[in-house]
């Protein structure tokens, strides 16, 4: 617990030069962590899948099941129709790094905006 308490701590602090609010740089945080606590999670979900002896899902396989196609119609279509499946498996690492990034990129227009704002 303490080293946890240390890591946000320190990732709090890494926005301390950042014109975000207290607030703002706390739902940041859980932003970030949430992400990389699902990452972990899904990742977690497909080895154990592996493990038990059977193919390793898809991404594709695996949001099909999430997804309700009444509520995301076009999102259940690009499922269906393949669009996450890969012949090479999935790429984990390259769709965290992708996802991450997205987020870090609007953070970053935000401390901007924030900024622009403040002059």
């Amino acid at each position: 617990m303490g080293t946890a308490r240390a890591d946000r701590t320190a990732e709090l602090g890494a926005m301390a030069n950042t014109p975000l609010s207290g607030p703002e740089k706390l739902s940041t945080l859980v932003l970030v962590s949430g992400f990389v606590r699902n990452a972990a999670t899904l990742s977690a979900d497909v080895a154990a899948a592996h493990q038990a002896g059977g193919p390793s899902p898809t991404y594709g396989a695996i949001l099909s099941q999430l997804i309700d196609p009444e509520h995301y119609p076009a999102i259940h279509r690009a499922i269906a129709a393949g669009t996450l499946d890969d012949d090479d498996g999935a790429d984990f690492d390259a769709d965290f790094d992708y996802g991450l990034e997205r987020i870090l990129d609007g953070v970053d227009a935000l401390i901007r905006r924030k900024r622009r704002h403040r002059s």
